[in-house]
């Protein structure tokens, strides 16, 4: 008996992966075309409400890229310095100094 375990051959299971990976390439490829197009259509909102207020705007992609990696990065720093002011918190709480590396 096998107690409810399948067994599977090498064949097998390369064709699940291969069949994995596949989909796995499709999701991230749907994806990149939703970020696409919602890129996009910031750009033209940022167009539209540029052009009310008589500014003449022609962003590419890459300053609006520049634009989003530069709100995550100043996420990421605001979340690092809140950590590091937690642990300094909580060392000094137990009465042991803080030893932070950046």
């Amino acid at each position: 008996m096998g107690f409810g375990r399948k067994v599977r051959s090498f064949r097998e299971m390369n064709e699940v992966r291969r069949q994995r990976s596949i989909q796995r390439r499709k999701q991230e490829e749907l994806r990149r075309e939703r970020q696409r197009e919602q890129t996009e259509i910031a750009i033209n909102r940022m167009q539209t409400s540029a052009n009310i207020f008589a500014i003449n705007v022609n962003a590419s992609f890459n300053v609006v890229d520049n634009l989003i990696r530069a709100a995550q990065q100043i996420r990421i720093d605001t979340a690092i310095a809140k950590s590091e002011r937690t642990q300094a918190d909580a060392a000094s709480l137990k009465g042991g100094s803080a030893d932070i590396k950046v």
